[in-house]
């Protein structure tokens, strides 16, 4: 296969992955209907007055790749909890959503992780500050601009920290239920080796008795 032929291949995979994940995780409607999302803004909200500096956008880019290392690390331990029967067990498709355990921590990483990314590159642009630039820049001229003008860099200033705020924390909300779905999963584990360890005991009853 040609390099052509690969990379549309992997455009492929990789969109067919992306539509899974919306899939599973319940689309825009679960988005913005998810009560992490709703305390993120609420938090945002409660950090207003930080809105017209750098303070989101440094915070994120010396938080979000420690973050980020976090949650591969974390999924993939997350993978290798039990044994293989155990394991087979968790991909198992339940429910009405025909998902299985394994499916359900999987959406939930690949979610913190895609809204630590989008959080990443907004902090990014935000930590360019380009309409403090632009003020800058014009110096002595901003009085000579007209008021619309200056009303609407201002507000796009404070729009730009807002936006970088609320991704933020929504990055940091959004790691809690991936790791409940861990914590899930390991309570699951332990109910299955409980009972394998019991079903096991008497069997070694049994032959003693035998």
């Amino acid at each position: 296969m040609s390099a052509t032929g690969q990379e549309e291949s992997q455009k492929a995979s990789a969109k067919e992955a992306f539509a899974s994940y919306m899939i599973q995780y319940g689309g825009w409607r679960a988005l913005f209907g998810s009560p992490f999302f709703h305390a993120a803004i609420i938090i945002s909200l409660i950090l207003f007055p930080t809105w017209g500096d750098r303070w989101a956008a440094s915070t994120a880019l010396s938080v979000v790749p420690a973050m980020l290392g976090f949650s591969i690390a974390a999924f993939t331990f997350s993978l290798g909890i039990g044994t293989d029967q155990f394991k087979l067990m968790l991909g198992m498709r339940l429910g009405k959503r025909k998902q299985s355990i394994v499916g359900t921590i999987s959406t939930a990483f690949v979610h913190f992780v895609c809204v630590q990314t989008v959080a990443l590159i907004t902090s990014i642009i935000c930590n360019a500050h380009w309409t403090a630039f632009i003020i800058a820049s014009l110096g002595s001229h901003w009085s000579d601009l007209p008021r619309a003008i200056q009303i609407a860099l201002t507000v796009a200033k404070w729009i730009s920290g807002g936006l970088c705020t609320m991704t933020l924390c929504y990055a940091i909300l959004s790691g809690l239920p991936a790791i409940f779905n861990i914590y899930g999963a390991s309570n699951v584990f332990e109910d299955f080796a409980t009972r394998e360890m019991s079903n096991q005991n008497k069997m070694r009853r049994n032959k003693r008795v035998h």
